[in-house]
């Protein structure tokens, strides 16, 4: 079996994730930079569903600029987009993600300019030229679509060979990939080991020209902020899509050396997590 068929005949089993992971955030820092122009894939329709966006905004400033490929700006999420010949479920909501990123820049957290890549643009196609990225971030969107798509019975032969070729198409040399998924629950959903997931999965990126290290993480994102941003932004309530309020002295944690926005993703984690360079 392979990452573009499904043969349905390997055997179900959930997988441990490994002890003692490093939160996903550190490989973010170590590998985004002030002046990194970024592309974000379906980065959902709120920073509290999923802070790629916003920690990418936040670590290429200054200089940098952040581009998100997702075929809807608006809501609602879960609708079908037919891009480029073949349906598309969207992460969805781009406009309110940006939303919540003008929101946070107003009170003084400094993010880079953000632009949305249109309604052509998602996992197959990103309309950029080639070697234009420094940085590609995909949390969980290409293994959800794929998983979405397989449910409704629509086929792609070649989904993650596509995907990553289209991701590789954009990055420069010596570009990043950060790809995250949980290889655990897909595996579960699609009938195959989960470490063989992870292989194919780093096996076909190296085949497609990019050098892997796979890393299990803890799927938390943090942001940098210091104390007195931290205090004003205490009393800050953003809604998202489903118009529930989201309070930030929730997700403030303050330390010795200053105070983080911190987001968890414990219920749709991605714990496995690829740092794929372009060669």
């Amino acid at each position: 079996m392979s990452l573009a068929e499904d043969d349905g005949q390997h055997p179900l089993r959930y997988e441990l994730h490994l002890s003692n992971p490093l939160e996903a955030s550190a490989y973010y820092e170590g590998s985004i930079f002030s002046g990194d122009h970024i592309v974000v894939v379906g980065p959902s329709n709120s920073v509290f569903r999923d802070a790629t966006g916003l920690v990418a905004a936040r670590l290429s400033d200054p200089g940098g600029h952040v581009y998100f490929a997702d075929p809807i700006g608006e809501d609602p999420v879960e609708r079908l987009a037919w891009v480029q010949g073949g349906p598309i479920v969207p992460v969805g909501g781009v406009n309110l993600y940006q939303s919540h990123l003008d929101t946070l820049k107003a009170y003084g957290v400094s993010l880079v300019d953000t632009t949305w890549l249109g309604a052509t643009s998602g996992v197959f196609h990103i309309p950029l030229p080639d070697d234009s990225v420094d940085v590609l971030i995909d949390h969980n969107t290409t293994a959800y679509v794929y998983d979405i798509t397989r449910s409704m019975n629509i086929g792609f032969s070649n989904f993650f060979p596509d995907a990553f070729k289209e991701y590789l198409r954009v990055l420069r040399p010596g570009g990043r990939l950060l790809f995250q998924t949980d290889c655990a629950k897909y595996s579960y959903y699609w009938g195959i080991v989960a470490e063989r997931l992870r292989t194919e999965i780093t096996d076909l990126l190296g085949r497609m020209g990019a050098s892997v290290t796979f890393h299990n993480v803890t799927d938390v994102q943090r942001v940098a902020l210091t104390r007195e941003l931290a205090n004003l932004l205490m009393s800050v309530t953003i809604s998202d899509a489903q118009e529930q309020e989201h309070q930030l002295s929730q997700y403030i944690i303050y330390d010795a050396d200053g105070a983080y926005l911190t987001f968890e993703y414990p219920h749709w984690a991605s714990p496995d997590l690829y740092l794929a360079v372009k060669n």
